[in-house]
């Protein structure tokens, strides 16, 4: 149920949906077209790996932090201000160095209007960024390096003064056997000093030797054949969708800013009483002896008809047909169930209490020289002023010559005595009351009748009104029996439809 209520949304609202999507679109593709194209080259690097012997956690850790150092050198001024002047440009194109997963690779990828300026700029950036790669490690003897060396030069003077001095001793007689036994041991110390620092040496130098050549190019720049972007289809498509949710969402916004009601569920939550009865769309001056030739309408009013007078405990004698706001269908609606009512035999009288704008003696092409005004007025008796119809069991009081006190008239000890008279010659008393916010004629009559029936446009009344009216009831104590939502789509009605359809059949 909340899928085909979000469908009609959708559907009541589809203009606004359509045109979100075509402005959208239209605005983007419009702005596509209008940018100039990129064209795209890549060059590719290869960052030699810590340890040869497989992937561990240190070489995986060395790997991202030279991946980080080498981005970190790309954003540099002084790698934009060397690119601008080997290529001789003003503006240096967007660029981008990503790792690639799984791999000891970087991709530069270089985007510019000119395909020529992209593969330039890329070949450029990654060669800068070589040079400084080996700049970076390369040793300058400050570091290890030179302490070893150092280290190395220290022993071999040690060395060269420990051999000159044995030679010396050598030569001397007596010679001290002692003294050239303790030099020659410390000879044989230093030696083997001497060459674990020299091997120690040896590794620093092939080892930063390796780190200053770590990064190579392993793919030169492309030479772009077309452009990257922009995609006028990609983006148009992507627009398209874009656009078609931005619609249905400003839809939704628009229907709950609304007070519009669109479904028998908010009427009722709104007036507080059930719906008793669908009525659909019917020609307003249609004689209502006329209405059978439709029989979805008839069906409509039997079926209205029989929820209001089923399962009552007291008669429902004098009924009020009213609306929130004028136009809602209520003079049509009374007339139709007056003549429903009838059609079970029963005594009705229709009387039009709308002494301002009275519309039923149009409805069934009758003269409205005297009616309620003139009765209610002492200038003519009841009986000369009651309407035949073509329905025998079917009688019409018409509002009469329109009058300035018509809430007088209606509040009056004339009108109750002339309800009095009325429910006692007749089994039903319909009465077709005004409007109810915009004269206060219909809540002087709700609380003396047997039950009041509030009619509702569902594509036109808003809650607003219908609240106002529903309070105004409350307040006077009036007894609604429920509410007629009128001009009902048939759509809705599918199943009889297809039955009367296949009846005809």
């Amino acid at each position: 149920m909340e899928f085909l209520r979000y469908l009609q949304v959708i559907l009541k609202r589809k203009w606004i949906v359509i045109l979100t999507a075509l402005i959208t679109t239209g605005v983007v593709a419009l702005a596509m077209s209008m940018l100039p194209p990129t064209y795209t080259s890549v060059t590719k690097l290869h960052v030699l790996p810590l340890s040869v012997n497989g992937p561990d956690y240190g070489s995986i850790s060395y790997f991202e932090r030279l991946a980080s150092t080498y981005t970190e050198v790309m954003r540099s001024d002084f790698v934009r201000d060397e690119v601008k002047s080997r290529l001789g440009i003003k503006t240096v194109p967007d660029f981008r160095l990503e790792t690639i997963p799984q791999t000891e690779l970087l991709r530069l990828t270089v985007d510019a209007n000119d395909p020529k300026l992209a593969q330039d700029v890329s070949n450029t950036l990654s060669a800068i960024l070589v040079e400084q790669s080996q700049s970076l490690y390369k040793s300058d003897g400050s570091g290890i390096q030179g302490v070893l060396k150092k280290r190395l030069d220290d022993i071999e003077a040690e060395l060269k003064d420990l051999a000159a001095e044995r030679v010396q001793l050598l030569s001397q007689t007596p010679r001290d056997d002692e003294r050239i036994g303790a030099i020659e041991r410390t000879i044989d110390a230093r030696q083997q000093t001497y060459n674990l620092t020299l091997q120690s040496y040896n590794q620093a130098l092939i080892s930063q030797s390796t780190i200053a050549s770590a990064l190579t190019v392993l793919e030169p720049a492309n030479f772009p054949t077309g452009p990257s972007g922009p995609s006028l289809l990609r983006n148009t498509i992507l627009a398209s969708i874009v656009g078609l949710m931005g619609g249905i969402a400003l839809a939704f916004v628009i229907e709950n800013l609304s007070s519009k009601m669109y479904t028998y569920k908010q009427v009722e939550e709104v007036a507080k009483a059930p719906v008793v009865g669908k009525i659909p769309r019917i020609s307003r001056w249609k004689n209502p002896d006329k209405f059978d030739e439709d029989p979805m309408t008839a069906e409509a009013f039997r079926r209205l008809r029989t929820n209001i007078f089923s399962a009552r405990d007291k008669p429902m004698r004098v009924l009020l047909v009213t609306s929130a706001v004028p136009k809602d269908g209520k003079s049509t609606t009374a007339a139709h169930l007056a003549l429903a009512i009838a059609r079970t035999e029963q005594q009705v009288i229709l009387v039009d209490c709308d002494m301002r704008m009275p519309t039923l003696h149009n409805i069934f092409g009758l003269r409205n020289g005297v009616g309620l005004s003139t009765v209610l007025g002492g200038r003519t008796p009841l009986e000369s002023s009651i309407y035949h119809t073509q329905i025998p069991s079917l009688k019409v009081l018409t509002a009469g010559p329109p009058v300035s006190n018509a809430p007088e008239l209606l509040g009056s000890r004339s009108m109750e005595a002339l309800l009095g008279q009325l429910s006692m010659v007749f089994d039903v008393v319909v009465l077709d009351g005004p409007p109810l916010l915009a004269v206060i004629d219909s809540a002087i009559l709700a609380p003396d009748m047997s039950g009041v029936l509030l009619v509702v446009d569902q594509a036109k009344s808003d809650q607003e009104a219908v609240t106002t009216a529903r309070e105004q009831l409350e307040n006077v104590g009036a007894n609604v029996v429920g509410v007629v939502v009128n001009r009902v789509e048939k759509d809705k009605s599918i199943h009889q439809y297809k039955y009367y359809s296949q009846r005809r059949n």
